[in-house]
């Protein structure tokens, strides 16, 4: 099949799923484009078998999902995980084709308006991250109004710490200080010693993805 889409970053299972009756008739696949793309919507639309169509926006999204994990792991794992349900449901004939795609679209969109800096939380781009990786960890055990608040003075720290300092990714001293400075800040927030020492690996490395 000349052009064919690449799928290698796909699983055995969701290839099977969507590409079987492709390989045994040998339609053409087109190579997909990012869903970031203007054209990327005419582009799927171009494939006349909604199986297809199908095919195209899944791959997009997943190749999408895989650059921009570390902006915000848990966003985007969320997303995946979505996308691999409804897969899965798409299987057991939970819902037809026609509702995949408008399904598959949709988490489309929510990757078009993350990138496009829009947030369900109401922080910024670049807090939202930070507010994320809280929710996870105390999973209702404190209030959305104060993680947000944490979220807020966490990335503000990190920002005001790390922005001023060329090359910090780098400096080995400079980031054991960083480190020790934000453990600190998270423990007087009340978050135990166990997770203080988590939360300080992942935004630090969240840091060096914003800053550097």
């Amino acid at each position: 099949m000349e052009d064919g889409l690449d799928i290698s970053d796909c699983g055995e299972k969701v290839r099977q799923l969507i590409y079987k009756h492709l390989q045994t008739e040998g339609i053409e696949v087109r190579d997909s484009i990012s869903i970031l793309d203007a054209s990327f919507k005419e582009e799927v639309e171009r494939n006349v078998l909604p199986a297809t169509q199908a095919a195209q926006i899944e791959h997009a999204i997943k190749r999408e999902i895989s650059v921009r994990m570390e902006e915000d792991e848990i966003f985007y794992t969320s997303l995946k995980k979505k996308v691999e349900d409804l897969l899965e449901r798409f299987k057991e004939r939970q819902m037809n084709i026609f509702e995949l795609l408008e399904k598959l679209d949709s988490a489309r969109y929510e990757i078009f308006k993350k990138v496009d800096g829009q947030t369900k939380s109401g922080l910024t781009s670049a807090q939202e991250p930070y507010y994320n990786k809280l929710v996870e960890v105390f999973d209702g055990k404190r209030e959305e109004k104060e993680l947000k608040k944490f979220s807020v003075e966490i990335h503000q720290f990190i920002k005001e710490t790390v922005t001023p300092i060329r090359d910090w990714t780098s400096k080995s001293d400079f980031k054991r200080k960083l480190n020790a400075d934000l453990k600190v800040t998270l423990l007087k927030k009340k978050i135990s010693m166990s997770d203080a020492s988590m939360l300080v690996g992942y935004f630090t490395a969240l840091a060096e993805v914003q800053y550097g």
